[in-house]
């Protein structure tokens, strides 16, 4: 994976950003049903 640089610090990517957008999928559907009652 590629990685992220901030100001002078490096970091290896972790997760995808299909990997965060599919899991902010589901519990944005999570809490849709919790609240629907």
């Amino acid at each position: 994976m590629a990685g992220v640089k901030v100001h002078d610090k490096s970091f290896e990517t972790y997760l995808s950003e299909e990997t965060i957008l599919n899991r902010v999928k589901e519990i944005a559907a999570a809490i849709n049903k919790d609240y629907a009652g």
